[in-house]
């Protein structure tokens, strides 16, 4: 049941994730500017909190790695949307952005803590 919870939110998460790629290549979205900000700024961030929290809360010893191949999909993302418009446009190919590792990274081992800090409670009171 508890691999269950955290198996069923990461589904979630890359779902969101690969719904950012088509959004971005189906042209989904009127403004790129707007896009970036929710995509990599706000949404995803966001889901990767409550993916950790979770996972932090019901997972196995994985859980530890999580965080980081989160932050890892975020680099992916920008590869796949941003650098690889660029290389078909001008022909130029970009190094990854790393810039975008704390954006996921933070908030991810934020919820990780706060699931441990669930978890840690919860096995107190014998729940």
């Amino acid at each position: 049941m508890e691999n269950r919870i955290c198996r069923r939110s990461l589904a979630v998460y890359l779902a969101l994730w690969a719904f950012f790629v088509a959004a971005f290549w189906l042209r989904l979205d009127a403004c790129g500017l707007l896009y970036g900000l929710a995509a990599f700024y706000i949404v995803l961030p966001l889901a990767a909190l409550g993916v950790c929290a979770l996972c932090g809360r019901y997972g196995g010893p994985w859980r530890f790695a999580l965080p980081f191949a989160l932050a890892a999909g975020q680099v992916l993302l920008g590869m796949l949307t941003f650098s690889l418009s660029n290389t078909l446009s001008f022909g130029q190919w970009n190094l990854p952005e790393l810039g975008h590792v704390p954006f996921t990274l933070v908030p991810a081992l934020v919820g990780l803590a706060i699931g441990a800090a669930l978890r840690a409670f919860s096995r107190r009171r014998g729940a």
